[in-house]
């Protein structure tokens, strides 16, 4: 039997996807299963690891049901004696290396069998903002922290995280036996080991840039002992082969080869083939804008963080729209809240008739629940939602009909904060300039032009850093919106490329897989081998013009209402 296939599992905020890819690229199958993030307040935002596992497991069963027939195994659902599933088109045996991209910075602390003590505090979560404010004084300052760390001393990191159960969990401080991020607890069910990658650790502020491993002077300054953390290993590397447990329950052969991954933007990146000259936009939950740097480069106004790349050795500058997906998404449930209220009852007229008559409340992202239920909406491809999906179809028909500038309103993202450039976690998502004259349509493109005007906030700043920008290539939920692929070409005046594949993370993923079971010798290799078909987007030279002014009425506003000013 040849066992080359190569299986990524991208673990999201709110999503789990797993794919299964053949050396050449082709997908053969692929799984989605939903999960929730569980709110207790405005600021404590936690989610249950022990159900990341079992997404895991469920979307690897649901790639293995979507791959084609034509190889079908027959028989009982598992193997005698075996463990390995009988699927409908793929052999399990056949899958020679899996890896994985997880959501970064999120942290749960684990007993010494790897079981979570209490909730994982979610990336999102703000509580610890105490924390942060005590490292500051600790550490010697912002600019001592951004200069070892490359980020700024903010309650979103993991660190902060760490010192609030410290202060408020002691209990479950001192019966810590290790502190995982997502991508380390699933390495760890893997393969039962503690190993996290670079590009995970250097979210946790508890790693030194330079060094390329964990800060002892912080983490001897805070009371964490080093072996309460993850070995720290590059992208790439194999670590083990499955767990008989995890073999089982995966229904894959325990010679399938474990390799590390990295956090899910840097994962993306790498399967968009992010390079020297070009940068990245993730437009998932955040929108995260990503550039190549050769080495460490340190922005001293330290509005851009520096994080080391997925690729051994590699450096990116990371601008972040903390909740770009998530203001259009936002946008989308209020939409349909407001006319499910009105009482009109059919959907399937939403493409013929007045929004207003739309009336269901849609694909709801699970962000405001307090149920502790570990079940997960599974689907099986790439929609969990066809209704939803006809809504933002919809609801771009409507934008296309604004102009440039929205009518002259504008809207700033800033839902859960402002993120890069600015820093300020306590401004608000705020529509600005509406009038008796306004229309949905002017709303919902304002939501995308205003996403689009920090990321040109964040691209002018990296630009300054590492120079030119040629080329952004796009990916994610966001990226199949054609009307918001031309509003970012023409705000930053730079040519778009869109993926054929909109789950960038998981083609990131199966590279990495590649390169650590010997599929693939080089990082180029592997991208050669799974480059996807792109349309290209280029800027209308008057549309530039036009939007270039629009922009700087935006960025003064945003100075005047929430003193913002990204760029000094």
């Amino acid at each position: 039997m040849n066992r080359n296939l190569l299986l990524s599992i991208d673990l999201g905020t709110t999503a789990c996807k797993a794919a299964i890819f053949e050396p050449g690229g082709r997908v053969l199958g692929e799984g989605y299963v939903e999960y929730p993030l569980l709110a207790r307040s405005e600021v404590e935002i936690e989610q249950d690891a022990r159900v990341w596992w079992d997404v895991v497991v469920r979307t690897v069963d649901l790639a293995f049901e979507s791959t084609q027939a034509g190889m079908a195994e027959s028989g009982a659902r598992r193997h005698a004696g075996t463990g390995i599933k009988p699927r409908a088109g793929v052999n399990a045996d056949e899958v020679a290396a899996l890896s994985v991209s997880s959501q970064g910075i999120s942290v749960v602390p684990v007993d010494r069998q790897g079981e979570p003590l209490r909730m994982a505090i979610s990336w999102l979560d703000t509580r610890a903002k105490e924390q942060g404010e005590w490292l500051e004084g600790e550490l010697g300052g912002c600019e001592r922290i951004f200069h070892a760390t490359g980020k700024r001393p903010s309650a979103g990191y993991t660190l902060p995280k760490l010192l609030w159960l410290r202060d408020n969990e002691p209990d479950i401080f001192r019966l810590t036996d290790k502190f995982l991020l997502p991508l380390d607890f699933l390495v760890k069910k893997l393969t039962g080991r503690a190993v996290t990658d670079h590009s995970m650790a250097s979210g946790t502020l508890m790693y030194d840039l330079h060094e390329g491993a964990w800060s002892m002077p912080i983490l001897h300054k805070c009371g964490i002992s080093r072996a309460m953390l993850p070995e720290i290993r590059w992208a790439g590397s194999a670590i083990s082969r499955l767990t008989p447990k995890a073999a089982r329950e995966l229904g894959l052969s325990p010679e399938t080869i474990v390799v590390l991954g990295g956090q899910d933007q840097k994962c993306a990146a790498l399967g968009a083939g992010l390079a020297p000259g070009t940068a990245t936009i993730s437009l998932g939950t955040a929108g995260a804008l990503t550039a190549y740097a050769c080495k460490p480069v340190l922005d001293i106004g330290m509005r851009i963080p520096c994080c080391p790349y997925v690729e051994g050795n590699r450096w990116v500058l990371e601008g972040v729209v903390s909740t770009a997906g998530a203001s259009v998404k936002w946008f989308a449930n209020a939409v349909m809240d407001v006319f499910a209220a009105s009482g009109n009852a059919s959907y399937d007229d939403v493409t013929s008739r007045n929004v207003g008559d739309i009336g269901s409340t849609g694909d709801r992202d699970s962000l405001g629940t307090a149920d502790n239920s570990r079940d997960a909406t599974a689907v099986a491809g790439k929609d969990s939602s066809r209704a939803s999906s006809r809504l933002y179809q919809y609801l771009d028909e409507l934008a296309s009909k604004s102009q440039v500038g929205s009518g002259g309103l504008f809207f700033f993202p800033h839902l859960a904060g402002a993120s890069t450039p600015h820093w300020s976690a306590s401004s608000k998502g705020t529509f600005h300039g509406i009038s008796l004259a306004t229309t949905v349509g002017d709303l919902f493109r304002s939501v995308l032009e205003g996403i689009a005007f920090e990321c040109k906030e964040n691209l002018e700043i990296i630009e300054s850093l590492v120079g030119p920008v040629n080329e952004v290539i796009i990916f994610g939920g966001g990226a199949r919106s054609s009307i918001w692929a031309k509003i970012f070409a023409d705000v930053l005046n730079k040519p778009i490329i869109r993926m054929g594949i909109s789950e960038a993370a998981t083609l990131g993923a199966s590279i990495l897989a590649g390169i650590g079971s010997a599929t693939y010798e080089t990082y180029a290799e592997g991208l050669a081998a799974v480059d996807s078909v792109r349309s290209r987007e280029n800027p209308d030279p008057r549309l530039v013009a036009w939007y270039e002014d629009v922009f700087q009425d935006y960025a003064q506003r945003e100075n005047l209402l929430f003193g913002l000013d990204g760029r000094s």
